[in-house]
């Protein structure tokens, strides 16, 4: 891949810049599960979509509510970190945690649960180039349920969807399983400056 820039977004961190022409190739990857790995049964981007128009779009709608793509992440990272802060502190109390424990899901602050069942596979990040096959190109399909106590509504996320956000500032294509949207988060968290 060209896009070997690094831009620095909002001071919070560098974000990569791609090429155009590397954006052509990333969203063909995206559209053919074979290149993305075994797990991948649903391609990030939709047949109708458009990378770049799902990019502007979703980074739209974080400047419209004026906030950012490091909140959002925040938020997702708290979650899952909560979760497995929970689990780990539990395994120490001698309480072994299986299946059934992790898909009731722990209270991991006074306003979230958060339930999560084991790993389901990993998939291939579509932003990383084909011939690269080190394993840190390859991220869990692993889903958190995270419930607002005070209203019992649910979010939903993953692993993966959480790094190509994070990493790429790509939220997914429309009805994808990886999709995090950003007016949801926003919603959900509470976001809106």
């Amino acid at each position: 891949m060209t896009g070997r820039t690094w831009i620095p977004i909002n001071g919070e961190r560098q974000v990569q810049l791609y090429s155009t022409e590397d954006l052509v190739l990333i969203e063909r990857r995206m559209r053919d599960p074979t290149e993305l790995g075994p797990s991948s049964l649903v391609s990030p981007v939709l047949e109708s979509e458009s990378l770049v128009t799902r990019v502007v779009e979703d980074l739209t709608t974080i400047a419209r509510d004026r906030t950012s793509v490091g909140n959002i992440v925040k938020e997702l990272e708290n979650c899952r970190d909560g979760f497995y802060e929970i689990m780990r502190l539990r395994e120490n109390d001698g309480v072994q945690q299986g299946f059934d424990e992790q898909m009731q899901g722990y209270r991991i602050c006074s306003e979230f649960s958060v339930a999560s069942p084991p790993v389901l596979g990993k998939v291939k990040c579509p932003f990383t180039s084909p011939t690269d096959s080190s394993p840190d190109t390859y991220h869990g399909i692993k889903f958190y349920d995270v419930t607002r106590v005070k209203d019992n509504t649910t979010f939903k996320f993953s692993d993966f969807g959480l790094h190509l956000v994070k990493q790429h500032h790509f939220f997914g294509g429309i009805g994808s399983y990886v999709r995090i949207d950003p007016q949801e988060a926003i919603d959900f968290f509470g976001l809106e400056r």
